[in-house]
């Protein structure tokens, strides 16, 4: 489950918008969930959310600069 919050934020003086995810999974692997978990599905989540996060500050940027 992958759902979405956006909420009001200034920011040194300017309007802005908080984005938050909120991800929730299970794994299918009862024994080696917590390991699999912790070296592999985490580090590739944030590793995406990270990438998108700074794509999307870029892509304001643009706007700002248009």
């Amino acid at each position: 489950e992958h759902t979405h919050e956006f909420a009001p934020l200034a920011r040194d003086g300017c309007a802005g918008t908080l984005v938050r995810d909120y991800l929730r999974y299970e794994l299918a692997l009862p024994l080696l969930d917590t390991l699999a978990n912790e070296f592999l599905v985490r580090p590739r989540l944030q590793k995406m959310f990270a990438a998108r996060q700074k794509k999307l500050a870029e892509l304001l940027a643009d706007a700002d600069a248009a």
